[in-house]
């Protein structure tokens, strides 16, 4: 996800949310978000939900983080919280909507949403009109696919972090193979990337 400003919603090892300007090897991972879409009865919007590759964790908040009587936060929100189910784009099936507000109710007729400080995300709370909305000013958003970045054999290993770097790698492909019953050594066995 990206802001118009083009910042990247990251989640940092701490588990805050956060924005990078620069996706590297080193911090793709914490960049991508898988993204679904849930759709109820027709005349509703849909709602997201994203989880972040690197953390393996889902965008959610929480309320704690407020102090009493704020309507902003003052410090990095932790993913991992009650609210989550995002308001996002509008249309979804033959194109997304750009630079999107993310937002979800978390009382009747109150939301909460992401609000970039610099590079640190906070959470602010508005009220549920689309006026309210709109005057809240939360960061909008692009979701965009991932640039394409050369890996090292460590980023290879490990899966980007996620597993072991002694587990070795399968790759699959789709065929994985074309008519022929010849071994692909790359999907038939595990195999552990080297430096040259």
């Amino acid at each position: 996800m990206k802001t118009p400003g083009n910042l990247y919603l990251a989640v940092n090892p701490k588990g805050e949310l956060v924005t990078v300007d620069n996706v590297t090897a080193d911090n793709v991972a914490s960049t991508l978000w898988c993204t679904t879409v849930t759709v109820e009865n027709q005349g509703k919007a849909p709602i997201y939900d994203f989880v972040n590759k690197g953390a393996e964790a889902l965008l959610s908040v929480t309320m704690d983080d407020f102090a009493k009587n704020a309507m902003q936060t003052t410090k990095n929100s932790l993913v991992g919280g009650e609210i989550a189910g995002w308001a996002f784009s509008g249309t979804y099936a033959n194109a997304l909507e750009t630079n999107r507000p993310l937002y979800s109710y978390f009382q009747e007729d109150s939301v909460v949403g992401l609000v970039l400080e610099g590079t640190n995300v906070r959470l602010k709370k508005a009220g549920g009109k689309a006026t309210d909305i709109s005057g809240a000013k939360f960061a909008t958003f692009t979701l965009v696919e991932a640039d394409g970045i050369a890996l090292n054999a460590k980023q290879i290993n490990t899966k980007l972090g996620i597993q072991d770097a002694a587990n070795g790698v399968k790759l699959t492909f789709n065929p994985d193979r074309n008519n022929t019953s010849l071994e692909n050594p790359f999907s038939d066995v595990a195999f552990i990337a080297k430096r040259y």
